[in-house]
């Protein structure tokens, strides 16, 4: 088993599981838990509160930051909590606990099933006799294979298969388990707006983005105009209302509906829930909610074609 427990190159850490079960002599999936020491919870693909993922890459001896730099999505949450977020989410790491934040907006979202390139999965068949689950393609607000500029897979077009569970489709196949139909490449067509959404997307993923959460609040309330005005004030409202406005208006209703629910179409604006309920521009006390990652994906997007010359699309 020593010999199985490895990590392929970009392999998503929780997938990693289902993997390790297909190749092991374990019958059962409860096995391989047991054998990485792991409880039985449920696996959502592109978590980055996910406690097992954490407990995943405890058992590599390797540097947990790169770990989950290139194999997990908790680096995304870095540029969504407050400082007392963080302050308390590494006290509790600290003695071995796990603190789970609800996120503003977190009704909003949609959720998205496993996602893989087909053509990754035949080159990494090749390569290392199996293919594999990437983390990049898991990330919310990625919606592409960046090294084959192909549309991510989320099922069968011929008989509406979705893998919702890694239990039987534990690793990417070429044919559909449900109907055997072969999955199809298709060329990536995503919008220009949505390639912002998804450089964001990975960038805090990969820990890359120079700015910390700090910074990020600032050029929020430098754009907006209340870097100067008090919360109460009553201008405050008024800009903060028009920001949310030409944010929702940025992208159109087809890029919105691709990672948020709730959307509703008036005359004078697109209203969306999940991204008027989060602050971008407020790091406020200790009972705040923190921003979603792709929530943050969004608004970075719309921020760095607002204001160029602050360079916010900059990685490290």
């Amino acid at each position: 088993m020593k010999n199985l427990t490895y990590l392929l190159p970009g392999e998503d850490a929780t997938a990693f599981i289902f993997r390790l079960f297909k190749l092991s002599p374990l019958g059962k999936i409860e096995d391989v838990y047991e054998y990485l020491n792991l409880k039985r919870l449920k696996l959502v693909p592109g978590d980055f509160q996910s406690p097992t993922e954490q407990a995943v890459l405890r058992h590599f001896a390797q540097d947990i930051d790169e770990l989950q730099a290139n194999h997990g999505h908790w680096k995304r949450f870095d540029y969504c909590l407050t400082s007392h977020q963080t302050r308390e989410r590494v006290s509790e790491a600290n003695i071995g606990k796990f603190k789970r934040f609800t996120c503003n907006g977190s009704n909003g979202f949609l959720n998205k099933p496993w996602r893989w390139c087909n053509r990754c999965a035949i080159e990494d068949e090749e390569h290392f006799g199996i293919s594999y689950f990437k983390r990049d393609h898991q990330v919310q607000g990625v919606f592409s294979c960046n090294k084959h500029d192909t549309e991510l897979l989320e099922g069968c077009d011929n008989c509406g298969w979705q893998p919702t569970t890694l239990r039987i489709f534990n690793h990417p196949l070429r044919h559909c388990p449900s109907c055997a139909a072969s999955f199809v490449d298709r060329p990536a067509c995503v919008p220009e707006k949505l390639k912002q959404v998804q450089d964001f997307s990975l960038a805090m993923a990969y820990g890359a983005l120079t700015l910390s959460s700090r910074e990020i609040i600032e050029l929020f309330k430098q754009y907006i105009g209340i870097d100067e005005i008090e919360e109460g004030d009553g201008d405050y409202f008024v800009l903060v209302r028009e920001f949310h406005r030409r944010l929702a208006a940025y992208f159109s209703i087809e890029e919105l509906q691709q990672c948020f629910s709730g959307i509703n179409v008036t005359r004078a604006e697109n209203r969306v829930r999940a991204l008027r309920s989060n602050k971008f521009f407020s790091e406020a006390g200790q009972s705040a909610l923190p921003l979603a990652p792709v929530a943050l994906s969004y608004g970075l997007a719309f921020l760095d074609s607002q204001m160029p010359d602050q360079n916010i699309a900059k990685a490290a």
